[in-house]
C-alpha cells in the first residue's frame, strides 16, 4: 500500500552513469536535505543488485517499497522513483 500523500522527490531511473542503488540514494538524500554520504549505505537497506534484477527482469507491473533513512520509498516498474515525507506510512 502506498503512502496516501503526494511524494517529497520523483526520479526517473534513467541516470545512465548510475545505478539504481545511487538514483535511490540521491532521491532520499534530497528529500532530507543532506549528502548522500551521510546516509547509511543502501545495501544495509536493501541488496541493491536484487533490486535491480527485479527492476530490469520485470515483465509485469511491479513496484517496491521500503525505508530508507525513515522515508518511504516505492520504486515502480515504469522508472521512477518516489520518496515520501518521513512521517508518511507504507500501510500494512
Amino acid at each position: 500500500m502506498f503512502p496516501e500523500t503526494d511524494p517529497r522527490v520523483r526520479r526517473d531511473v534513467d541516470e545512465p552513469e548510475a545505478s539504481l542503488a545511487v538514483v535511490v540514494t540521491r532521491a532520499v538524500a534530497d528529500a532530507k536535505g543532506v549528502d548522500p554520504t551521510v546516509l547509511r549505505p543502501f545495501d544495509t537497506i536493501v541488496p541493491s543488485d536484487a533490486l535491480s534484477t527485479l527492476y530490469e527482469d520485470s515483465e509485469t507491473e511491479l513496484a517496491v517499497q521500503f525505508e530508507y533513512a525513515d522515508h518511504p520509498v516505492a520504486v515502480h516498474e515504469e522508472g521512477e522513483i518516489c520518496v515520501y515525507p518521513a512521517d508518511a506510512s507504507l500501510g500494512d
